[in-house]
Parts: C-alpha cells; structure tokens; sequence
C-alpha cells in the first residue's frame, strides 16, 4: 500500500459524520517517523474551504499533496548534502541566515533568499567553478550570468530555463551576501554582479486585464460556491489593492464617511469620484500562516516600498461600490461580535474581514470559478493591475494613482498610462476592446 522511495498518498473514503456523510481522506508514508501519516480534514477544508467528497476532485487533491510532498523531501535531501559536501562554508551561512532574521525579513523572504543563494549561486561557484574563496567569486560574474540565461533550470521543472525574474533573484542574492562579507571583513574588495533589468520581464499587457463581463461573469460563480472568496474577488476589484494588503484588512480599516486626508479627499471631489467609504491601510500581514499559531495574532510588516508601519505610510482607500461596502459592513459585524468576546485579545487589528482566507484556498475556487467559464484564466494580481489601468488611465492623475494604489515610481504609472492608450486606440487585438468599460465612480 505505501512505497518508500518515492512519495504515494492514498487516498480513504471515510464515514465523517451523518451531516458530512462520506469524504476522502488522503494518507501517506513517512519515512522519517516510519509510520502513516494522515492529512487532518481541518488541513483540507481550510486549503480547498470543504470537505472533499468527488472522487475526480479527491484524485486531484491527492496529486497536489504528492507534488506538495516531493518538493518539500527534495528539497530537504538537497540542503542535507550541500551541508556535508560544504562544511566550511556552512559557517558562514548559518551567520548570514542570523543577520536576514536580525534584518526582520518575512519567514518567505528569508527561505526565498536562501534558497536562490544554495541552490544556484553556491552551486555555480562552488560546485560547478570549484571556488571555495569569496574573494575570487567576483572573476566569475560575466560567466555566472551567461550560465543562469543559458544553463541554469528551474528546481520544480528541470526542463525548463530560468525566468530573468528569477536570474535577477540569484544576482540579488549574490550581491547581498557579498555585502554581508564585506560588512564581517571576510572579503577585501564589493564589486557588484549586474541584473538582467525588467526590460527583460514578461511585463503584464492588455490580455492581463479582467474585462467587466469576465469580472461579472466570474464573482457569480464565486458566489455559488464560494461566497466569502466571492467578496474577497470583489474587493481586490474595486480597491486595487494587493492580494497579502488585502488579506489584512481588519476593524482597524473600514471607516464610514470622507477620507481624513484633505489632499486625497480634494482630489476625489475635482473627479468627482463617489463613494461609500473608505479603507486606512497601513501594514500588511508579515507571516505566510497569517496568524501566529502560538499567540493568534496578525504579526504585521510596512507597506510595499515603505520601511515603517505608521499613518504617514498609510493609504487611503475609497470604496466605491455600494454592494461591495454592504459586503464589508456585514463582515465588519461579525469580527466585532468576536471582537466584543475577546477571541483574539484586544487589538482589533487582529479581527480580519477576510478571517481564515489563504493562498491556496482562494487560488483553488478562482481556478474552479475559470473552467466553468471560456475566459483565460487569470491570477488575482489581475484584478490589481485592471483597477491600476482603469484609474491611471481615465483620470490621467498620477497623484491620485499614488495615494489609492501606492506606486512607488512614475514609471509604472506611466506603463499602465500606456496599457489603456493601448485599448483606446484600438492597436492590439482584444477581448477587452469592446468589452471593457472604465468605471470607477458609481
């Protein structure tokens, strides 16, 4: 039933109980504990946000738990051996592992920085150039770049090339180590390995936008399977914000009535751009969990581009659509009532909208909500970059684009500036050219 070498999760049917009736459970075996391990039906509601009962969905289920496996074991396997193979040079990564914590970087950054570091900068100098000196890496920048445009394979999918997102990563990661060597006098000299630059990037372009009727079209489905999910969609839509700004939205947030700031709220009166109230946002969650699972609370980090968590960091808002506010208001109500019981202590920036929303639970009914439909489909940063076009692009204010949307270079404004010339002249084939229409104001 199990085999040991590579990873099988089986997959159970199971009497839950006489609500629930019958679900698939999904098990597996480790080979560290050498025993089974079943996957806790918790786990699987909040991932997929229900019980799974379809056979054709538990099969679907059961091959994203074995890749979720098989990565997590290579990966591991990989980090033992890089530890044997260089001892001397673990030294050095188990300092520089304590200054990202010391820099207060995300549990994701620090794991994502590693990881571009060991598996792709520690292998090209160490493994594949055989240079156990730091000092000698800077020789070997010209050849580490052609290496990562032309060599260098993405761990899930060896097949297939780097991004020249993901190069740029390894030459970010190179280059902060080398300060950090530099910094502890382990290195005498800090020449800096040069980034390809975005000019390479598959930048998002008039496909990438979510015309209206394919919004519509797609909130309805969420709406029937998904409701909470649905308002979520909703208000990434209208409020262009980012998908981790918008999972901490909390009772601190929502406020009734005019922006507090007289520049925005003077900005918003000259378009006349209506609404119903607004949004004070100013940090994000800082965990991948969200929740610390010790103490239940949101630990919190700046803003996108910002560097501390305070009201001049802040943006502001507006939420202009009158069903999406009745949305919020209904959800505001619900934290309060857990707010008033103190489920979560006494800070009501721990009381979220959007309680119990994650990455793969809301990436899963999006995808659900896509096949049902014959619109491509398209990752929730597209309902950002929509609104982005939308606003830029109709009222030509950059100001107002960097108070709602928190842009931190006119450069991008100018590109979504761009993007929406694009579907007014008519110069690039569309579904949108037709369909979309500019509406911010209601």
């Amino acid at each position: 039933p199990f085999q040991k070498v590579n990873v099988v999760v089986r997959i159970e049917k199971r009497w839950n109980r006489p609500r629930t009736g019958y679900v698939y459970s999904f098990v597996y075996y480790d080979n560290k504990s050498k025993g089974r391990i079943r996957i806790p039906q918790a786990e699987i509601v909040k991932r997929y946000g229900h019980a799974i009962t379809d056979k054709k969905e538990a099969i679907r289920v059961k091959k994203d738990i074995e890749e979720e496996i098989d990565f997590e074991k290579k990966r591991r396997e990989r980090i033992k051996s890089w530890r044997i193979k260089y001892r001397h040079q673990q030294k050095i990564l188990d300092l520089y592992e304590k200054h990202l914590v010391a820099m207060k970087m995300t549990e994701r950054s620090q794991a994502s920085r590693l990881f571009y570091l060991t598996y792709y900068v520690f292998n090209f100098f160490l493994n594949l150039k055989r240079r156990d000196h730091f000092q000698d890496w800077s020789v070997y920048y010209d050849e580490f770049r052609l290496w990562l445009e032309h060599e260098a394979r993405t761990f899930r999918e060896p097949r297939n090339l780097l991004t020249y997102q993901s190069k740029d990563h390894c030459i970010s990661a190179l280059n902060h180590f080398m300060r950090f060597l530099k910094n502890k006098n382990l290195i005498n000299h800090l020449p800096f390995c040069e980034i390809f630059g975005k000019r390479f990037y598959n930048t998002l372009g008039v496909d990438d936008l979510v015309a209206e009727d394919e919004f519509q079209a797609i909130n309805r489905l969420l709406a029937k399977i998904a409701p909470r999910v649905a308002v979520f969609h909703q208000f990434i839509y209208f409020s262009g914000c980012r998908y981790n700004e918008a999972l901490g939205i909390s009772l601190k947030s929502l406020y009734e009535g005019t922006v507090s700031s007289i520049e925005l709220g003077d900005i918003l009166r000259n378009h006349k751009i209506r609404y119903e109230g607004y949004i004070f946002l100013d940090s994000q969650p800082e965990l991948e969990s969200i929740r610390d699972p010790k103490t239940g609370n949101v630990p919190r980090k700046p803003l996108k581009g910002k560097s501390v968590i305070d009201d001049k960091s802040a943006r502001l808002i507006p939420i202009t659509e009158s069903t999406l506010w009745k949305s919020l208001l209904f959800l505001f109500e619900e934290q309060v009532k857990k707010f008033e019981a103190k489920k979560y202590g006494d800070n009501p920036a721990d009381y979220l909208l959007f309680e119990d929303m994650t990455y793969p639970h809301a990436k899963y009914f999006l995808a659900k909500a896509y096949k049902k439909t014959n619109f491509k489909y398209k990752a929730w940063h597209a309902l950002r970059h929509t609104r982005c076009t939308e606003i830029i692009g109709v009222y030509k204010d950059y100001l107002l684009a960097r108070l709602w949307l928190g842009h931190k270079t006119q450069a991008a404004q100018e590109w979504y500036n761009h993007i929406h010339e694009q579907i007014v002249r008519g110069s690039k084939t569309s579904s949108l050219m037709n369909k979309m229409r500019m509406k911010v104001s209601v």
